[in-house]
């Protein structure tokens, strides 16, 4: 699936926060997943854009559906 890979984080149990979206910045990789080894080996981990630079609605969007 092309696109981009956007965290949402959400804290809370009643009162549920949504932090900062978060953006795994892939650059020119030609493989665009992350893999168990991207995940947690610190010498393959993309770079996190945080907050991530998205459009307000897009941001709107998935904020509400992390919460529903």
């Amino acid at each position: 699936i092309d696109g981009r890979e956007i965290h949402v984080a959400l804290l809370g149990n009643r009162e549920i926060e949504v932090l900062p979206l978060a953006e795994i910045d892939f650059g020119e990789r030609e493989t665009r997943l992350l893999t168990w080894e991207a995940k947690y080996l610190a010498a393959v981990q993309p770079p996190t854009i945080c907050p991530a630079q998205v459009e307000s609605s897009l941001a709107t969007l998935l904020q509400d559906i992390a919460v529903a």
